[in-house]
């Protein structure tokens, strides 16, 4: 055995300014955080994500636009006080920015004063000034303390006063809210069972207590009225009114919920108020009946936020599985803002424990969803591409003084051909029997959609640790998975093509009564790897019959092995085991140790497409090595922020290999941390290649936002003056009915050249008809009908055109000329009106119908797209 050490130098550490490698997010980071914020005219959702403030469409719940430059993550976005075009958020170290709402062009940076104890920023709010501009009143924390206070900042950063507000947030939240009454402005504030109150117009303060064991959760302000509504740990909703004289308020109770309310909001009427916590249900009170209420139940994750748009159309609920319902009016969800769904804990096991899975056939990413789900993340465009329900069961909300457990899915596998997809569903609520499903789904390409093919109950006694299909691109003929459980066997499972096509178990394993934990295939499927205790097992999966068992010298006081992966390529004939301490590579051929590395192990995995594996340890350093070599060929430290832990790591395939001989030429590392952050090892062109296709160099946003919509203006400018209000009167292009009359006329029946001036002229001319001009024009009328009874002594083939004609031309005359969308100098309509006024004798010297009508014709055909 030769003992090896990943020693390096200390060039050969390579992090992101050695070798230009950045840790890129992918996925996750929360968009529920703080609450979002609606635009004016409601059709954007505004939210906080880290750095940048994020903006959704209300109609598609696609993402819009990116706000970005602020330095540290933002604590919450508004709408500017007084100029409600603006967006304004401030970051933990008191830095504001805003931005056009509807351009996103940045408009201005400032840094507020803070006082030198801050420790950071933890929340604003702004409000009108008494300058015409706003005030910003900002909740900080003060170093080594954990105390809250509030100060008041302008718009421009200079500290003008300290609020009477000091709060221990050791134990319970601190939460402010701001209303507008008849007298002027107040500010609320909750901190464990008090509620303060300060009314800003006299200066004077007030707080009052709850009664009994109970502590506030939330607070909201009336937008009209001297009406404040709070909630609290036992579920009940309070309404407090006045509050600034009264030393003992009157205030009603409306209770619904049984776990604590999370959020409250007032309709912008303030006739109803919403109300959500930990049921999962979103509560519509009024606010004069308590006992008239309405609900929407069974949303995907408990609520964090409420928010509703200023016309009380939209309702947005964040929730806790990282994702926005919009609701409407009517309690029906419109549409979900979510692109990565976060994992909600019901009992004490790890987030996302069925890990990250590759999908071939949509290349994506599988993994834990909201409980009892699992979802198929695409990586490469950052969305959800659907969420699908396993267990099939309702969500069973917590209770008051009982911690409920709920069915959970704790593993995953995907066959190569993508065709088939299996799940272990598991729950142990320690108060009745551990269940275990074990379910194959197989995915049906007319119907696009994953179906039950074999269910299985109880596969082994107790949790399952390894499921694994056997690599092998065919879809039904000799496909075979293996298992593993607590019951210290495996079970291979194959699938049956027979007159009942169903899944079943072939073989079952052991050894020496040892606990099993993981479980793999060789690279060509001929050889099963299986772990047992210290000791790796390799075993023919077609007759289940044990080849060899692999254990170290000191076996007595070796760990037990926790993962497996067996070489690609040429490292084939390779296997790695990962211990809590150590790699140990086996050559399956000689029987022999080829290397070991001690290490703190915490996940280890390989790249399906090349030789290169992955270790991850406890330590949060990232090795990627050949199994052929101890030495390994990159290395990141601190691949995670402190206090963070990686949970599970994958490779996965580019869509095109890149050039230059790198362990991610043909893949790309992916791993997820316990932020719930799904995160990537790129190179800094790749990022710079990421972060141009945004859409941040987009125009001004419209609802139908195409390609070409991109390239024209949202708004323009003229020269021309500006005459007010214009109607249109007359719908479509001007004088197309008239010519298409003219065309349509057979040649021989056509009157005189100067009877079809007046009329066809009068059409195309494009003027504005004002009060002034209608006793100019009824004679002008009066005049053309003198001259259309002169022309009555035409031939009889002549009558009845120009009667067709004369009709036209009478209805024309009375109908105001269509209104132009520009303006038209006054002094150049006055002379058109002119020229219509002369004797039209001229034309008739034109009236020559065998040598005029084509070119009539030819010249007026372009304007109205008829076929002569």
């Amino acid at each position: 055995m030769v003992m090896l050490h990943m020693a390096r130098h200390k060039t050969d550490n390579i992090s992101s300014s050695d070798d230009n490698y950045l840790v890129q997010r992918i996925g996750g980071g929360s968009i529920v955080d703080r609450r979002p914020v609606f635009s004016p005219d409601g059709k954007l959702l505004y939210v906080v994500y880290g750095h940048v403030i994020r903006a959704y469409s209300t109609q598609t719940g696609v993402l819009v636009r990116d706000y970005k430059g602020l330095s540290h993550p933002a604590v919450g976005v508004q709408l500017h006080a007084t100029r409600p075009e603006l967006v304004v958020a401030v970051s933990e170290v008191g830095e504001l920015m805003a931005w056009r709402w509807e351009s996103g062009i940045h408009m201005m940076t400032v840094k507020l004063r803070v006082a030198p104890e801050c420790l950071k920023v933890t929340s604003f709010d702004l409000l009108p000034s008494d300058d015409g501009d706003c005030d910003v009143f900002a909740t900080w924390q003060k170093k080594d303390t954990n105390r809250a206070e509030m100060s008041v900042f302008s718009s421009r950063g200079r500290h003008k006063i300290d609020l009477n507000f000091s709060f221990d947030n050791t134990t319970h939240s601190v939460a402010f809210a701001f209303g507008t009454h008849t007298d002027g402005r107040y500010v609320v504030a909750i901190c464990k069972d008090k509620l303060y109150t300060i009314d800003f117009q006299r200066n004077k303060g007030n707080w009052f207590r709850v009664s009994g064991k109970r502590y506030l959760t939330c607070v909201a302000c009336h937008p009209t009225e001297l009406c404040v509504a709070t909630g609290d740990n036992t579920g009940r909703v309070l309404i407090w009114r006045d509050i600034i004289d009264n030393p003992q308020p009157p205030s009603a109770v409306y209770h619904w919920h049984t776990l604590p309310v999370t959020d409250i909001v007032f309709s912008q009427s303030g006739t109803f108020f919403y109300s959500g916590g930990g049921e999962h249900t979103l509560v519509k009170w009024r606010l004069n009946t308590p006992n008239e209420k309405s609900f929407l139940p069974r949303l995907s994750a408990p609520i964090c936020h409420l928010s509703v748009s200023k016309d009380n159309m939209i309702i947005a609920v964040s929730t806790q599985d990282n994702g926005i319902q919009l609701v409407d009016p009517q309690r029906e969800i419109t549409r979900t803002i979510q692109y990565f769904s976060w994992g909600v804990q019901s009992g004490d096991g790890p987030l996302f424990p069925a890990g990250l899975n590759l999908d071939r056939r949509t290349h994506s990413l599988v993994l834990n969803s909201r409980t009892g789900h699992i979802q198929f993340y695409d990586p490469s465009t950052h969305s959800l591409l659907y969420n699908l329900d396993i267990t099939g069961q309702n969500y069973l909300t917590q209770e008051r003084n009982t911690k409920i457990i709920n069915t959970e899915v704790i593993r995953v596998a995907l066959s190569t051909c993508g065709k088939w997809l299996s799940t272990v569903e598991f729950i142990d609520n320690g108060e009745m029997s551990v269940h275990v499903t074990l379910k194959f789904y197989n995915f049906v390409d007319s119907s696009q959609k994953y179906s039950l093919n074999t269910y299985i109950s109880m596969p082994h006694q107790g949790r399952v640790h390894a499921l694994q299909f056997q690599p092998n691109e065919s879809q039904n003929d000799g496909l075979l998975a293996v298992t593993t459980g607590e019951d210290k066997r495996f079970r291979i499972w194959s699938f049956n093509k027979g007159k009942n096509s169903a899944w079943q178990c072939v073989c079952v394993g052991h050894y020496r009564d040892q606990p099993t934990r993981d479980a793999a295939f060789s690279t060509d499927g001929s050889v099963l790897g299986v772990s047992f205790g210290s000791s790796l097992t390799l075993w023919n999966p077609d007759s289940c019959s044990l080849k060899c068992s692999l254990s170290s010298a000191s076996s007595s006081k070796a760990s037990p092995i926790l993962s497996i992966q067996f070489g690609n390529n040429d490292c084939c004939h390779l296997v790695v085991t990962g211990t809590a301490h150590g790699l140990i590579v086996w050559n399956i051929l000689t029987l022999s140790i080829v290397w070991t590395v001690p290490l703190k192990l915490s996940i280890l995995t390989k790249d399906p497409f090349s030789k290169f594996m992955a270790a991850f340890t406890t330590t949060n350093t990232l090795f990627v090595f050949s199994p052929n070599s101890s030495k390994p060929v990159f290395t990141y430290k601190n691949i995670c922020s402190n206090g963070t832990q990686i949970l599970s790591a994958i490779f996965v395939p580019r869509s095109q290999i890149h050039s230059g001989d790198t362990w991610q030429s043909r893949s790309k590392l992916y791993f997820i941390d316990s932020n719930q952050e799904l995160l990537a090892l790129q190179r800094a062109e790749e990022v710079a290649d990421t972060s141009e296709t945004g859409l941040e160099g987009l125009p001004e946003w419209t609802p139908g936002l195409t390609p070409f919509s991109s390239l024209i203006a949202k708004q323009s400018s003229s020269a021309a003056i500006v005459r007010g209000h214009r109607k249109h009167n007359q719908l479509g292009l001007p004088g197309r009915k008239e010519l298409e009359e003219l065309l349509a006329a057979p040649a021989h029946t056509m009157p005189p050249q100067h009877l079809l001036c007046a009329g066809l002229l009068g059409a195309l001319l494009s003027r504005e008809t004002s009060a002034e001009e209608a006793d100019e024009e009824a004679s002008l009328a009066e005049e053309r009908q003198q001259k259309k009874k002169k022309d009555e002594d035409s031939s009889e083939d002549e009558e009845e055109t120009t009667a067709a004609v004369s009709k036209q031309q009478q209805q024309t005359q009375q109908q105001p000329g269509p209104i132009s969308t520009g303006s038209v100098d006054p002094e150049l309509e006055r002379s058109l009106e002119r020229v219509l006024r002369e004797p039209l004798d001229w034309a008739k010297a034109l009236d020559k119908r065998a040598g005029i009508t084509s070119a009539v014709r030819r010249a007026v055909e372009p304007l109205c797209g008829a076929q002569i």
